[in-house]
């Protein structure tokens, strides 16, 4: 059996109801170099694809499918907006700030798991 990586570890605490193939999914979708069309697995991905208010980045399209996969209750901005760039980071609103989720990170391009409450508090969010 493969040993697991803290992310996944991490992950699977943070998301101990979510199916094993949903957690094999979201694990895939965020892999770096994913070839996996986050459009096939959520209609929420889909329908921005499909926007006519322009073209959605991989990690819009990737969270909204981990909403649809974990399920979760929409993917949330937080901090300042760049208008060119977006927000600083984008969350997985799983309805309590201190809870673990998934937040993906402007300046690195990662995935991390971290509670969005402390992320507010580390960066003094506004």
């Amino acid at each position: 059996m493969a040993r697991m990586t803290k992310f996944e570890a991490d992950l699977r605490r943070a998301f101990p109801d979510a199916p094993e193939t949903s957690m094999r999914l979201a694990l895939a979708l965020m892999r770096k170099g994913s070839t996996l069309d986050p459009c096939e697995y959520s209609a929420a991905a889909r329908e921005l694809a499909n926007s006519p208010y322009g073209r959605h980045r991989r990690h819009t399209l990737v969270l909204a499918a981990l909403d649809t996969l974990l399920g979760t209750h929409g993917v949330e901005p937080l901090g300042e907006i760049h208008p060119f760039d977006g927000p600083p980071f984008k969350y997985l609103n799983t309805g309590e700030s201190y809870a673990p989720t998934v937040v993906w990170y402007r300046s690195s391009g990662r995935y991390y798991v971290r509670c969005y409450g402390n992320l507010v508090e580390a960066y003094r969010i506004k």
